[in-house]
């Protein structure tokens, strides 16, 4: 749980979705929860495809270059006679040596998901919007001197 002596450090490092929405559970704050796990299901698919770019190497995008009109191969010396002829048969390159280009496992037509950036998008602007209009900015504010006769006095 929170602790309201922890420093701005150890409360950046756990600022992360499930922690704030524990956290808000433990408040009773059930609107901004449910403002918060409503938006994450619309975004899911985002989400997923922007962690495949972050940490799994991107994501693959249907139609943007074409297929390789070669194949390449790479031929072991043990498979290499004293002539530098291949010992495979048929003397072709085996098929388990064929070099391939890293394929992600997901491959995006943007033109067809596009719609599903742009509902993200707006997904996440409802969320923030509905989350800055529930905040109750007089309970946390904090105050540095009095305003007195129309003055700031410290």
């Amino acid at each position: 749980p929170y602790d309201e002596q922890w420093d701005i450090k150890k409360i950046l490092s756990l600022c992360n979705y499930e922690f704030v929405v524990s956290e808000l559970k433990t408040r009773g704050e059930k609107e901004l929860r449910k403002i918060l796990t409503s938006c994450s299901s619309k975004i899911e698919v985002v989400r997923k495809w922007a962690n495949y770019i972050k940490h799994k190497g991107g994501v693959d995008y249907k139609y943007l270059e074409p297929p390789r009109p070669y194949g390449l191969y790479f031929v072991p010396q043990a498979d290499i006679d004293s002539t530098g002829a291949s010992t495979s048969p048929y003397n072709l390159p085996n098929e388990k040596y064929k070099v391939e280009d890293f394929k992600s496992p997901i491959e995006i037509d943007i033109d067809e998901k596009l719609q599903d950036l742009v509902n993200a998008h707006n997904a996440i602007y409802e969320c923030l919007d509905n989350v800055i209009a529930k905040m109750d900015y007089n309970k946390h504010i904090i105050s540095i001197g009095e305003v007195r006769n129309g003055k700031d006095e410290i």
